[in-house]
């Protein structure tokens, strides 16, 4: 829940402040004139085309790297069994952008794509799975032909190793499905944070993993942990249906005028996201605590986006940028109380929704750490994706 909160706190702060199909009444709209007011009603096309299209883009983008690293795969070698869980989160930023129509000026407006993905996960072993022993053991010795043996149940001598093709397949299946009310975060949601709403998350994937090369025992110190080949699936879907109110202020230039607008916003968001992977993985353990493993792989990203915003409030307008100093501290709550002063200033409405479907393909490189104890394992992983930014994930297991 935690991360959840952090995810709706980074969207509070996203700066979506102006939206499409905008509509300005009152005193103020009134004395731009026929010339600056058609600017205003105007810009919603524009700003639609020159930022919410690729804020669509950006989040969608995220959300599909998020997705990369839900499936909470590690070294991707397994003895018998394993559970736990984990999240994956991801950033993806363009930096910022402008919004610019004939005398009208938008600046600074934040390009920037956040992703969150928590996942249930599980893995077998074939061979185990289907009553052939474990596939690993703790000690292996090899003769001089290359014959492989094992310590017995005793640990009293060794008995040969009969090759199983079925220890070398491992399945990964993860999912999660959870949704709420932002209320239900009181215990962790600040007093002054003024988003409320509704939120859920879901997703499932699988993975099918081939070892390649085995593990084998160098010594106490360093042990290899094989080569491992696999491809998976993933698919997750994050809804979104908030409203802030808490004071938000934007600044706009109209002509020779600089505006303050003063309202409450309102963010609806929708993600679905497929992804299909190969990769390889290998890597090492030292002292049979500190595992660090890494890889590289391909993955096909295919992602829809549904992005809603609306803001509704007062807006003063100045050719002296000190007359705004103090609507800069006044929420919509203060102006409505105002009564006249409020319909004096006039109301500016904006709101759109946008679509985007993105197809993509990208190269990865993996690298990751488990630290083991006992049957405890504490991992985390870090997908470079060639973005601006990157895909991380960070979970708990128990393996047996």
């Amino acid at each position: 829940m935690k991360y959840i909160l952090i995810l709706l706190i980074l969207f509070s702060f996203s700066g979506i402040d102006l939206k499409a199909q905008a509509t300005c009444t009152g005193n103020v709209c009134n004395t731009l004139g026929p010339a600056l007011l058609g600017e205003v009603n105007d810009l919603g096309t524009q700003f639609q085309y020159q930022y919410l299209n690729k804020l669509s883009k950006t989040m969608g983008i995220a959300g599909s790297n998020a997705n990369l690293g839900s499936s909470m795969i590690g070294l991707g070698s397994l003895n018998r069994f394993e559970v736990g869980g984990g999240i994956s989160a991801s950033l993806y930023n363009e930096g910022e952008t402008s919004v610019v129509y004939k005398s009208t000026y938008i600046d600074k407006l934040p390009n920037s794509g956040f992703g969150i993905t928590p996942a249930i996960s599980g893995g077998v072993n074939l061979g185990w799975l289907l009553r052939e022993g474990p596939a690993h053991y703790e000690y292996i010795e090899e003769d001089e032909e290359g014959n492989v043996f094992k310590e017995d149940e005793d640990g009293d001598e060794t008995v040969p190793v009969a090759p199983n093709l079925l220890h070398r397949i491992n399945i990964y299946a993860h999912g999660v499905r959870y949704g709420g009310n932002i209320n239900e975060l009181k215990s962790l949601k600040p007093s002054e944070f003024g988003i409320s709403g509704d939120f859920a998350v879901s997703g499932w994937g699988v993975n099918l993993r081939f070892l390649l090369i085995a593990p084998d025992v160098y010594s106490f110190l360093f042990r290899f942990m094989g080569l491992s080949v696999g491809v998976g699936f993933n698919k997750s879907l994050m809804t979104l249906d908030l409203s802030n109110n808490k004071k938000n202020n934007t600044q706009i230039t109209i002509g020779p005028y600089i505006g303050r607008w003063v309202g409450d916003t309102t963010m609806k968001y929708d993600l679905n996201a497929r992804t299909t992977t190969f990769d390889i993985r290998s890597g090492f353990r030292l002292l049979k605590v500190l595992t660090f493993f890494g890889g590289v792989g391909y993955a096909k990203q295919s992602t829809d986006v549904v992005l809603e915003f609306g803001k509704k409030g007062p807006l003063t307008i100045s050719v002296d940028p000190s007359n705004l100093y103090y609507t800069a501290f006044l929420n919509s709550s203060v102006y409505q109380n105002l009564g006249s002063i409020a319909a004096q200033e006039g109301i500016l409405d904006v709101s759109d929704k946008t679509y985007g479907k993105y197809v993509f393909g990208q190269g990865f490189g993996i690298f990751g750490m488990e630290i083991n104890i006992f049957s405890l394992q504490i991992f985390s992983e870090f997908y470079f994706t060639g973005y601006r930014g990157g895909t991380g994930n960070f979970g708990v297991k128990m393996s047996f």
